[in-house]
């Protein structure tokens, strides 16, 4: 395990190194404080949403439903609020909301069997839809006026990082190290690599894949909710292409779509990559639709990787 790790750690950082340099020998904006602040904004939340992601892809499967329940997250708690709903109560709601769409997701996937990218992405279209039922009427920036106390949580620093940034390095960290060290995490690599004999072993493979399924809805209201106070405000853009995002630091960071390999760990500094990348983005002033091609373009190319890479390991299993 460590040694795939330590391989796994170094097309990440390798890329994350790459992106550094070029940005600080390309940009003299880079190191401005508005610019390390607003890269915070976007590390952040893919900081939490990757831990979600990479544990089910360890368990062979994905939600691209994450990017919205992170919009539903923040809508749900702008609405509490201005309802006169405390914050702590409105913060539940919101997470309640994220753990039951991934409780729906564990459901459909787990229970019925239903093929994740069928389910993940029907959930996808009715959370959208739901988000724009909540904000109709509303103009581009949605909710404005949020309290204080729930602004000032999004906004409070530690040794310059954002709170967002400390939640989601203290979840990648513990997450890596339940993987590497817990047993009941550790057996989701198998539940992930081997189904059946998993079953045979006795292990709850639909227990174990719900149970995923619910914690990364949850994440990903997490990531929403301190997103939303970060920014101080809640529309419908909310985590649009988040999932294609996470996605894509997850595979780079040595996840597969088959199930049964993952690091957190790797998969951060996937989703550094991918943020500094956006930021690099912004700074060059790329057209939005121009990083969608690009996004897209990435998307493809570790999808092709990662099929070549396990089409090589079944000529080399079946030449064994």
């Amino acid at each position: 395990m460590v040694n795939f790790i330590l391989r796994s750690l170094r097309i990440p950082a390798g890329l994350v190194v790459l992106a550094l340099a070029a940005l600080l020998l390309g940009s003299d904006a880079f190191g401005d404080i508005n610019n390390l602040d607003s890269l915070q904004t976007i590390v952040g939340p893919l900081l939490i949403l990757v831990v979600g992601m990479t544990l089910l892809f360890v368990v062979g499967n994905f939600d691209l439903s994450i990017g919205a329940v992170m919009g539903l997250a923040g809508i749900v708690a702008a609405i509490a609020m201005n309802a006169g709903l405390g914050v702590f109560t409105a913060c539940l709601l919101a997470l309640g909301c994220g753990l039951l769409v991934g409780a729906l997701n564990g459901f459909l996937v787990a229970v019925l069997g239903i093929n994740p990218l069928i389910a993940t992405l029907a959930m996808l279209a009715i959370v959208r839809g739901v988000i724009e039922w909540l904000v109709r009427g509303l103009g581009v920036a949605g909710f404005t006026s949020m309290p204080a106390d729930f602004v000032a949580l999004g906004n409070a620093k530690l040794l310059g990082l954002y709170a967002v940034v400390w939640v989601g390095l203290a979840l990648v960290l513990t997450a890596d190290w339940g993987l590497a060290r817990w047993p009941r995490l550790r057996q989701l690599y198998l539940i992930g690599g081997n189904p059946a004999s998993a079953r045979l072993l006795g292990l709850p493979v639909r227990g174990a894949t719900f149970s995923v399924f619910v914690l990364t809805g949850g994440l990903a209201a997490l990531a929403g909710l301190l997103a939303t106070a970060r920014v101080g405000m809640a529309n419908r853009y909310l985590g649009i292409g988040a999932e294609m995002e996470v996605i894509i630091a997850c595979l780079i960071g040595g996840a597969v779509l088959a199930g049964g390999r993952g690091s957190v760990l790797c998969a951060a500094l996937g989703a550094l990559f991918m943020a500094l990348l956006k930021n690099g983005f912004n700074l060059v002033e790329v057209a939005p639709q121009w990083q969608g091609v690009a996004l897209g373009a990435i998307l493809t190319l570790v999808v092709v990787l990662d099929g070549l890479t396990a089409l090589r390991r079944r000529r080399q299993g079946l030449a064994a």
